[in-house]
């Protein structure tokens, strides 16, 4: 997923150093900062999008297994 600057819109962002005493830091987030108006900002991680993924794959197919057992068992 490209990174858009909130306050320009340039899509030239790159990752941001991250100080980790910072008790502010948002959950889930990384620091990214515009090449363009030096902008500092928050956005999702790339690691929960994929966890999010791969939860959302898990939970279709156990819902698939449970119907096509619960179907199995109606029979």
């Amino acid at each position: 997923m490209r990174r858009r600057c909130p306050n320009c819109n340039s899509l030239n962002v790159r990752r941001s150093s991250q100080d980790d005493g910072d008790p502010t830091q948002p959950f889930f987030r990384s620091p990214y900062r515009c090449r363009e108006c030096q902008t500092k900002f928050w956005a999702l991680s790339s690691k929960v999008y994929r966890r999010m993924v791969l939860i959302i794959a898990v939970n279709v197919v156990f819902f698939a297994l449970m119907v096509g057992f619960l179907l199995t068992i109606s029979e």
